[in-house]
């Protein structure tokens, strides 16, 4: 993941508002739909207003007080164009947060987050461009801090009030501390499960980035420290899927060609600034029970890729099934007929199951009703911005019929 190659795009926090018109991608939900409506002739339509919330071209960030912040800026702790690249977003009922991973030295928090506008998302913010505070708190993100957080790659927030992150242990080229998953209560901010990778668990060049929960159906959101669920981490640089039984504290790979780069797909193009990308595996999106008992569809997609992906999450839990030397269950994984003429990176998921994801050369949101089949006619573009949604990053569904999106 040679950050190097990628140009310095501004950096935005937009809300997608939508009315419930009819569309493609709806999915029934009892006795109601779900409908989230686009107009592809006319991209100004009312239909789907982006309202852009929070803007950055220079990330700022909030210390305890300004004695700290004068003491971070001679030490070279924070450097602020080296902390300008912030990678993904997750949110609760009141809180958006950000991660900025430590690419280069002088990123002072690596984890940070700001209050969102209010419940009904119509309160425009005081300030657009507001410092970021640390989460949950300075020391915690204190380069060197092994207990806690060390370069924070990306995020899921769980219905449980529970915001899981990965942590690369990486500044630069320096491993310094182990990578990891940690889980911080979001009712009292405090860390109420932490993995280190095991060596068995990782490649030599293995980079741990996305992450879906699945809690086991008999413990629902969780029960006692193990929190009884089944992780599921992207290893971007080794091309698998790393699964993590909370309740053992087992770990192991799954991997599959589909979780390769498509070379095809390696050169970029984001409004005339081109420039190539290798990566593997990164979306990930888990979808909701399906017609199988206790069994989901997991959603993925490498970064450099035209294809969507999907495996039964049975066959990831499976430690002995899915041993290189029994091929069996590397037939479960599926994809779509339709492939993409545009790359895609983080996507997400609502409760009923239609998938949202950008489209990095168009510029656009699109979506999917994942319980249809992957084709042209299933599959449509909801929004297209030309300013405002270059290189969408990540998309987070966490409202009915509101999306998160940021873009670099």
């Amino acid at each position: 993941m040679n950050r190097k190659a990628v140009p310095f795009l501004a950096f935005s926090v937009l809300l997608l508002l939508l009315h419930s018109q009819s569309s493609v991608c709806n999915r029934r939900k009892g006795h109601q739909y779900e409908r989230y409506h686009w107009n592809t002739r006319n991209s100004s339509s009312r239909s789907g207003e982006f309202r852009e919330v929070f803007n950055w071209k220079q990330l700022d960030f909030e210390f305890p007080n300004e004695q700290m912040r004068r003491q971070a800026i001679q030490s070279g702790a924070f450097v602020e164009i080296n902390s300008s690249m912030p990678l993904s977003l997750e949110a609760d009922s009141t809180r958006l947060f950000v991660s900025a991973p430590r690419w280069r030295q002088g990123v002072p928090f690596t984890l940070t987050y700001l209050p969102l506008p209010g419940a009904d998302l119509k309160r425009v913010p005081t300030q657009s461009s507001p410092r970021l505070k640390p989460y949950p708190n300075a020391e915690a993100n204190r380069q060197g801090n092994c207990d806690g957080l060390t370069s924070v790659f990306r995020m899921s927030a769980d219905n449980c009030n529970r915001l899981w992150v990965v942590d690369t242990g990486r500044v630069g080229a320096q491993q310094l501390c182990p990578p990891q998953v940690i889980a911080f209560d979001l009712q009292t901010d405090a860390i109420v499960y932490r993995h280190r990778f095991s060596q068995e668990s990782l490649l030599c060049n293995s980079q741990p980035t996305n992450i879906a929960v699945e809690y086991k159906a008999e413990a629902q959101c969780g029960r006692g420290n193990n929190l009884d669920a089944f992780l599921y981490v992207t290893d971007t640089l080794a091309y698998a899927i790393i699964v993590i039984d909370t309740s053992s504290g087992r770990s192991w790979r799954v991997s599959d060609k589909s979780m390769f780069p498509n070379p095809e797909a390696g050169s970029f193009n984001v409004q005339g600034v081109k420039f190539d990308f290798m990566d593997g595996i990164l979306g990930l999106a888990i979808g909701p029970p399906r017609y199988y008992k206790n069994d989901r569809d997991l959603f993925y997609n490498p970064m450099t890729s035209f294809q969507h992906f999907w495996v039964r999450t049975s066959r990831l839990q499976n430690e002995n099934a899915t041993t290189p030397s029994n091929p069996q269950p590397f037939e479960t994984f599926q994809s779509g007929q339709w492939k993409r003429n545009s790359q895609s990176a983080g996507c997400g998921i609502s409760s009923s199951g239609v998938l949202f994801f950008g489209l990095v050369k168009q510029n656009a949101l699109a979506c999917w009703d994942t319980s249809k089949p992957y084709t042209t006619e299933n599959i449509a573009v909801l929004k297209k911005d030309d300013e405002k949604l270059q290189f969408l990053s990540t998309v987070v569904v966490r409202i009915l019929a509101t999306i998160f999106c940021n873009r670099f």
